[in-house]
């Protein structure tokens, strides 16, 4: 489950309308609202099956980087849609927030050094 979350946020990240395929997949595209929701499938499983299966409106396709689709959905599609076995994560959607670059305890330790003028750290004696 920890990878699916990396590769959620990383889509997130990223517009993937350009790369949602052709034109005749996203005629049903629609809006995302509160209740927006990320259906990721198995590489295998057929989303446009899906989709029709439980009768679901995307808004966002995902056929590159993962097998999926982002609609809207009620509480009790989201609990059928976990049951599924063409299903392998159904994870709320919504903004995210970067946080900044930690640094490393051992460079906080350590220090940088003195900086020369052409901004390369000059070794400590």
């Amino acid at each position: 489950m920890k990878h699916s979350n990396i590769l959620m946020i990383f889509i997130l990240l990223m517009d993937w309308r350009c790369f949602a395929g052709s034109q005749s997949n996203t005629t049903n595209l629609v809006a995302p609202a509160t209740n927006s929701y990320i259906v990721t499938l198995w590489r295998e499983a057929d989303q446009d099956g899906c989709a029709k299966d439980f009768s679901v409106q995307r808004h966002h396709i995902f056929r590159h980087a993962l097998n999926g689709f982002a609609t809207n959905l009620d509480a009790a599609t989201v609990k059928k849609l976990k049951h599924d076995p063409r299903v392998l994560a159904v994870e709320r959607d919504g903004p995210i927030q970067l946080c900044g670059q930690t640094v490393p305890s051992g460079i906080i330790r350590m220090g940088p050094g003195p900086i020369s003028r052409c901004g390369a750290a000059t070794p400590s004696t």
